[in-house]
């Protein structure tokens, strides 16, 4: 039900966008649609975590990040088509599409099985079988499905029904709390918004080289990323792909900022620029972009998993509103004017990411969420975590 009515808010949003006659309209109709967004980020990564098996869990949570990223690839193709017109479905053709996902996910929701645990939480405990024999094996006995409804009873009688806000900053939550805020946080901080939301005219302010077309490949390499991502994640593990990641947004970041600290202006310059934003893309989308919604819904208790994404999810909002807030000033001539400069202070973000995801990320690959949760009650250390039985 909740992801219908969400549905129904993104096509009120879209229509408030598509019908705008103003700049003024669209703005509003893009600020109610953020909100949708909001809904989706609580709700999408974490009903994916839980109905994934756990040697499946981060391909399944990354696939979120990979829908995203797919629509913006394909917007992005459509966008330099329509760039081509003069008329206003320029711009109306592109927001034409808000309504395409919306409009199959509240006609097809109803089909998906609702998540095992949710049931029972709810002492539906009938239901939580049908659900669990659904997204299994066909070939998965009914003593298999049982024990693991029993498992998941089990860890559920275990905890209070829901805890209290403060609680998470108590006791072996409160690492759990810090660890879900900190990834969500330097998920933005290092500057994605930066590549994401003023890529396009980042790349065409530089001059020399098609705005447009570096977006659609910026997009594209983020999709390559992204799936390297999902086929590793869980062979590797998930500090492995954050570490590797970390390390390439830190030295394409960095090389940017110090193509831009050149005095002379020449096209190769540029375009050195322009492919390490691209490399930037590409690490981002190989470990951070996804695996941080996967281990924000991996470490949270289930009693306080509701208050500790809300609180996670909304310091990476406000971190990406300050990231895209202060960008038009640091970048622009007429203010701080330093450019590709930026660089070095976004990788300055991307390195102390690299130092907090090798203190404080677990290992989390192949574990159940009751394992997991089981471990941080017991106090493991963090680079113990998956190594006790």
């Amino acid at each position: 039900m909740c992801v219908f009515v969400m549905s129904l808010y993104a096509l009120f949003s879209s229509a408030i966008i598509l019908s705008s006659n103003t700049k003024a309209q669209i703005l509003v109709g893009r600020t109610i649609h953020y909100c949708y967004l909001g809904m989706e980020l609580a709700v999408v990564p974490t009903t994916l975590a839980e109905l994934s098996p756990p040697r499946f869990r981060g391909s399944m949570v990354g696939l979120y990040w990979l829908s995203i990223k797919v629509g913006g690839l394909i917007i992005s193709v459509i966008a330099k088509r329509t760039s081509q017109l003069n008329t206003n479905w320029a711009w109306r053709i592109p927001f034409t599409l808000f309504f395409i996902i919306p409009t199959i996910v509240a006609s097809l929701i109803w089909l998906l099985p609702e998540s095992p645990r949710w049931l029972v939480l709810r002492n539906r405990h009938d239901d939580a079988v049908k659900s669990l024999q659904r997204l299994r094996k066909p070939e998965t006995s009914e003593a298999q499905l049982m024990a693991e409804v029993n498992e998941l009873e089990t860890a559920v009688a275990q905890q209070p029904q829901k805890g209290k806000f403060l609680e998470i900053f108590k006791g072996t939550h409160l690492r759990r709390t810090m660890i879900a805020c900190v990834v969500n946080f330097f998920q933005q901080a290092s500057g994605q918004s930066f590549s994401s939301q003023y890529g396009t005219l980042f790349v065409k302010g530089l001059g020399g080289v098609d705005a447009f077309t570096v977006n659609m490949v910026n997009n594209a390499v983020n999709v390559i990323g992204i799936l390297i991502c999902l086929l590793l994640s869980d062979r590797l593990g998930r500090r492995p792909m954050i570490h590797v990641s970390g390390l390439l947004q830190v030295g394409a970041l960095f090389a940017m900022g110090a193509l831009g600290v050149h005095v002379h202006d020449t096209l190769p310059e540029r375009r050195g620029i322009v492919a390490m934003l691209l490399v930037f893309s590409f690490g981002y989308s190989l470990g951070w972009a996804p695996l941080t919604y996967l281990i924000a819904a991996e470490v949270p208790s289930l009693a306080l998993r509701e208050h500790t994404l809300r609180l996670a999810y909304t310091i990476k909002l406000v971190t990406e509103w300050a990231v895209s807030f202060t960008y038009p000033y640091l970048e622009d001539g007429q203010y701080a004017g330093l450019g590709s400069k930026l660089g070095f202070i976004y990788g300055s973000f991307a390195a102390l990411a690299v130092i907090c995801g090798y203190f404080l990320v677990p290992e989390t690959r192949d574990l159940a969420l009751e394992e997991i949760d089981w471990q941080f009650s017991t106090d493991v250390p963090t680079r113990k975590i998956r190594s006790i039985n």
